[in-house]
């Protein structure tokens, strides 16, 4: 059985395994696409983000109505832990596109790209006859993903709530709005500074790795 923390923690790393393959494939694209920068800037993950509030549940329509697959979160004294594990991968991939993180990283990596392989190294690399876009990949993915999750880590959360009480995920979302309802104030703060600790975690390392990749690109500059 998951603990709510365990459920939360577990639902936000399926979302960054997913913003890492996302990742992989936006640079994929951008290494193919023959458009031009600022018509690739203005077309590539531009859009409404539309709330958890909205996607969630349609999601869970459609996939019951048309695919007859039920994305709720399942009795967990009659699942298995790996049931768990996957039945976490839907509001992990809601989280994932209601918190603005799939288009924001569409967008940043875009903007590395076409930053990057304008810079001395990057054509010197071609006036060896090496790709240049194999001398930028590194800087590009990790430049354009710690960008994108430190702009998005404040929605990942905000979302959060919401997605897992949608998806009847028994995180600590989920448990502080139980909390709430039945007046438990002394279990809604310990909940809630949870999420607190949580957030400030993930707050914390992704600022280290803002800072770790600033004094590796210092030499670039």
């Amino acid at each position: 059985m998951l603990k709510p923390c365990e459920t939360t923690i577990l639902i936000l790393a399926w979302c960054l395994l997913l913003a890492l393959c996302w990742t992989a494939a936006v640079f994929g694209y951008l290494c193919r696409s023959q458009k031009a920068p600022s018509e690739s800037i203005d077309g590539l993950g531009r859009g409404v983000i539309i709330p958890a509030l909205v996607v969630a549940p349609v999601t869970l329509l459609i996939a019951f109505r048309y695919a007859g697959i039920n994305l709720l979160f399942p009795i967990e004294i009659f699942a298995t832990a790996t049931e768990l594990c996957i039945a976490a991968l839907a509001p992990a991939v809601v989280l994932f596109i209601v918190s603005g993180l799939a288009g924001s990283l569409m967008r940043q990596l875009r903007l590395e790209h076409d930053h990057w392989q304008r810079q001395p190294f990057a054509l010197a690399a071609v006036a060896y006859g090496h790709d240049k876009n194999k001398a930028v990949r590194r800087i590009v993915l990790l430049k354009g993903f710690v960008t994108a999750w430190a702009q998005c880590l404040p929605w990942l959360y905000g979302e959060l709530i919401i997605v897992e009480a949608v998806f009847n995920a028994p995180g600590l979302g989920l448990s502080a709005w139980h909390m709430a309802r039945a007046r438990d104030h002394m279990g809604l703060l310990a909940t809630i500074g949870l999420l607190i600790l949580l957030y400030a975690l993930s707050v914390a390392v992704t600022a280290w790795g803002n800072s770790w990749l600033g004094r590796r690109l210092e030499s670039y500059a």
